[in-house]
């Protein structure tokens, strides 16, 4: 989903901050990414740059994780597991 919003939004760069192992650290599983959906991109003209403020990126993401899960279990009185949660645009 993510290759076809970035594509079809028509923006020409995408910027990763995060890496894939620091997003699953922290608990978010994006699911398969491969090689070929950056090539994908690139050639259809989506600049690509990974790795820019990575501390900074993963911070956000970990407050965000913890923010979101911390909401969902106040409003449904519940722990959630990972899987229901999903961030789009972590790089490789």
């Amino acid at each position: 989903m993510c290759v076809g919003a970035i594509h079809w939004s028509g923006i020409t760069r995408l910027v990763c901050g995060a890496t894939r192992d620091d997003a699953q650290r922290i608990g978010f599983d994006e699911g398969p990414v491969f090689p070929a959906s950056y090539t994908y991109l690139r050639n259809r003209g989506v600049e690509i740059s990974r790795g820019l403020q990575r501390a900074e990126a993963t911070a956000v993401i970990q407050d965000y994780f913890g923010s979101s899960r911390a909401q969902a279990r106040a409003a449904l009185g519940r722990e959630f597991p990972h899987s229901t949660l999903s961030i789009c645009g972590v790089g490789s």
